[in-house]
C-alpha cells in the first residue's frame, strides 16, 4: 500500500485493550466534484489496518455540514470509556480560524436550529463575516469554541479519550503566522487542542489532491471527484515538503479559557447600510459622518424591547435631538423629553440623522465622544449595557 506521508507525522498508540472511535468526517463542495468523502474513505481503510486487533472502532465515513451540529457531535454525552473518540478527522475548505462544511452553499433552517440548541436564542442575531466573533450556520470557526460556557467545555473535554488525536485536512487549518506563534486561538487545530484538551493536527499551508499513481505521488489529476480507482490523500502544499501537517497540545489551563456571552455591542452604518468602520487603531471609536443618516445597530440581545439613551464619556446624559434626529418609525420612538428611545421587540436598531455639531457649539466643532446605555427589558427581568468601549464622535 502507499505510504500516507500525513499519516506518519501522527503519533498512535495502539493497544490491544485500548478502547474508543475513531470518526472521520467530511464537508461538502456543492460546486465541485471535490474528493473529501474520497479521501476519507481512504483513510478510513488506512486507520482499520492500524487498528486491527485493538478494541478501537473505525467507523463509516458521515458527512458533516452543519457547525451547530459537528457542536452537538462533540458535546454528545459519552458515558463508557468505548464510546468515547479516540481520533477525530475533519475534511473539508479551511482557511487559519475555521471549517467551511459547506462550501457554496445555503445554511438551512436545520443548521440554524442546531446553532440555537447549542448557544441560544442569540446566536441567530449574531451570524456575520468577523470569523472570532461570530457564528455562521456552515462554517465551524474558533468562535464557536470560545462562547461554550464551562458546562460545555467539560463535556467537551468528557467526549475524548485519552491521548485522543484530532486532525482537521483543509487548507491553513493549522497554519501559523511568519513571525510566529504568541495566540493559543491561532488557528483551528490549535483551539481545539486547547478547548478539547487534546492533541490536533492541522495543515501549515494551503492542501492540495495527491493521488498515488505511477510509483509516486502527484497532484497533476483530472477527474477528481468522490470516488477514485487510486490510493490519494489531501496533503499540504508540496513547497512545505514533509512537513504535512502542525501539531498542537494544550497550553491554556481550562479556567483561563476565552468564553466569551453574547453581551450586546453596537455597530453603525450610513443610510445605504454600508458598514461605518472604527477608527484606525482605536477599534472601539467610530467617527460618525456629520449631517447624514446612520443606522445604529444593536446586536446580541434577545427578542425583547429595548430602551436606548445617549450619553457623553466625560459624564452627563444627552437629549437626542441636540446630536441627531431620530426618524420617525412605527417600531421605535423618541420619548417627550427627547432623552430616550424605545425599540421594540424583533428589531436590533434604528435610523437617526446626524447634526452638524459647528452649527450647535459655537467656536467649532465638539471634541467630545458620545455612547449609548441600553436597557434590555424581557419577562425574566431587564438588562443594562453601557457601550463606553464602542464610543463615536463627529
Amino acid at each position: 500500500m502507499a505510504k500516507l506521508h500525513t499519516a506518519t507525522k501522527i503519533k498512535r498508540i495502539v493497544a490491544v485493550t485500548q478502547k474508543g472511535q475513531v470518526r472521520i468526517l467530511f464537508g461538502l463542495d456543492p460546486g465541485k466534484g471535490c474528493p473529501f468523502e474520497a479521501a476519507a474513505n481512504y483513510l478510513k481503510k488506512r486507520l482499520t489496518a492500524v487498528y486491527k486487533g485493538s478494541k478501537v472502532t473505525v467507523n463509516a465515513t458521515s458527512s458533516m455540514a452543519s457547525a451547530g451540529a459537528l457542536m452537538e457531535f462533540l458535546l454528545k454525552t459519552r458515558s463508557n470509556e468505548q464510546d468515547k473518540i479516540r481520533e477525530l478527522h475533519v475534511f473539508s475548505h479551511a482557511w487559519p480560524s475555521g471549517l467551511s462544511l459547506n462550501f457554496g452553499g445555503k445554511p438551512s433552517s436545520a443548521d440554524k436550529a442546531a446553532l440555537e440548541r447549542v448557544y441560544g436564542k442569540a446566536a441567530l442575531s449574531n451570524i456575520g463575516a468577523n470569523d472570532y466573533d461570530e457564528f455562521n450556520p456552515i462554517q465551524f470557526r474558533i468562535s464557536n469554541l470560545q462562547f461554550l460556557n464551562d458546562a460545555q467545555i467539560k463535556g467537551l473535554r468528557a467526549s475524548f479519550a485519552p491521548n485522543a488525536i484530532v486532525r482537521f485536512w483543509g487548507c491553513n487549518s493549522g497554519w501559523n503566522p511568519p513571525g510566529g506563534d504568541t495566540d493559543p486561538y491561532t488557528n483551528m487545530a490549535e483551539a481545539i487542542a486547547n478547548y478539547a484538551g487534546v492533541t490536533a493536527y492541522g495543515s501549515p499551508k494551503s492542501t492540495e489532491f495527491y493521488a498515488y499513481k505511477g510509483g509516486k505521488w502527484t497532484n497533476k489529476v483530472t477527474g477528481v471527484g468522490k470516488t477514485t480507482s487510486f490510493p490519494f490523500e489531501l496533503r499540504a502544499y508540496k513547497s512545505q515538503g514533509k512537513q504535512q501537517s502542525n501539531k498542537f497540545t494544550p497550553v491554556v489551563a481550562v479556567a483561563n479559557l476565552i468564553k466569551k456571552t453574547l453581551d450586546p455591542r453596537i455597530k453603525y452604518a450610513d443610510g445605504s447600510f454600508n458598514t461605518i468602520s472604527a477608527v484606525s487603531g482605536k477599534p472601539e471609536l467610530f467617527t460618525l459622518p456629520t449631517n447624514a443618516t446612520v443606522y445604529f445597530t444593536l446586536f446580541r440581545f434577545e427578542n425583547c424591547d429595548k430602551k436606548i439613551t445617549l450619553f457623553t464619556t466625560a459624564g452627563g446624559q444627552v437629549e437626542f435631538d441636540k446630536l441627531m434626529k431620530v426618524q420617525s418609525h412605527p417600531e421605535w420612538s423618541l420619548s417627550a423629553d427627547k432623552k430616550e428611545v424605545t425599540v421594540k421587540k424583533g428589531r436590533d436598531g434604528f435610523q437617526a440623522k446626524t447634526l452638524r455639531i459647528i452649527d450647535l457649539l459655537p467656536g467649532g466643532l465638539d471634541k467630545r465622544e458620545y455612547y449609548f446605555r441600553v436597557v434590555s427589558v424581557k419577562s425574566t427581568g431587564s438588562t443594562t449595557f453601557e457601550g463606553k468601549k464602542c464610543r463615536f464622535t463627529f
